[in-house]
């Protein structure tokens, strides 16, 4: 029998490989000691900068919410079926 590698596999490996490979340059600028005291093989991170007054804006995260509760239902257009299933906020 043929040895047959499937596209999913492809697509896969070759995706690792680009993220691998993509971010391998950005560890040395994001991780850098913080203590000098610490031993050299411990990982330190930067200190995050979280304040409420650095937020200008926000974007993302934000999901769409119904008081009446979620709609969970299918609707008829035509010979078309519509399923609607929206209204869930953060917790859908």
């Amino acid at each position: 029998m043929a040895n047959f590698v499937g596209r999913r596999r492809v697509l896969t490996s070759a995706g690792a490989a680009l993220l691998t490979s993509a971010l391998g340059g950005c560890a040395g600028a994001l991780i850098r000691p913080q203590d000098d005291r610490a031993p050299p093989d411990a990982l330190r991170l930067p200190r995050l900068r979280a304040d409420t007054g650095r937020i200008t804006a926000i974007t993302v995260c934000t999901r769409p919410f119904r008081a009446e509760g979620p709609r969970l239902d299918t609707e008829a257009v035509g010979d078309k079926t519509v399923v609607h299933n929206y209204g869930h906020g953060g917790s859908g």
